[in-house]
């Protein structure tokens, strides 16, 4: 995993995901399509290879501005990619 993400496991199997690299940013992160509807604010999902790959990052806090819709999507992708691969190296 690089340098630039912290994430963190939740008791609630949720997670946490933390960009310590500019633009930093803080999210929530959970798995699968259940419990989708209550989201506060901007979320973003990435649908994987199935319902069961699903990563949707949500409560999304920008520590630095936030960049515009280019980079914000590339940023979000790369969170996924990363949550993945964390998640993979667990099992």
């Amino acid at each position: 995993m690089s340098e630039h993400w912290k994430i963190a496991a939740l008791e609630d199997g949720t997670g946490t995901i933390e960009r310590l690299a500019a633009p930093r940013f803080r999210a929530r992160w959970r798995t699968g399509l259940d419990d989708l509807d209550g989201f506060n604010g901007l979320f973003w999902t990435d649908e994987g290879a199935g319902e069961e790959d699903t990563i949707t990052l949500h409560d999304i806090e920008w520590v630095d501005a936030r960049p515009g819709q280019a980079l914000f999507e590339a940023l979000m992708r790369m969170a996924a990619f990363t949550i993945d691969a964390w998640i993979a190296q667990r099992f």
